[in-house]
């Protein structure tokens, strides 16, 4: 699992506990082991990772509909 799978998951853990809103970058860097704004070497910003981990989920949805 690379870096900013790690990132993606820590992310999609903390929103749906949370909710996206009270979810900060130095959280998600929290819960991966890293300082919040070295987040921004693997990622744009937390709009970003949102995007990543529902564009993830829908492109997996899609593939199992293809099956």
């Amino acid at each position: 699992m690379s870096r900013t799978d790690d990132i993606r998951a820590a992310a999609l853990e903390l929103f749906t506990g949370r909710g996206y809103a009270s979810t900060t970058m130095a959280d998600i860097g929290a819960a991966v082991g890293i300082r919040g704004p070295s987040l921004y070497k693997h990622v744009a910003s937390k709009q970003d990772v949102l995007a990543q981990i529902m564009t993830g989920t829908m492109q997996a949805l899609l593939d199992l509909h293809h099956e």
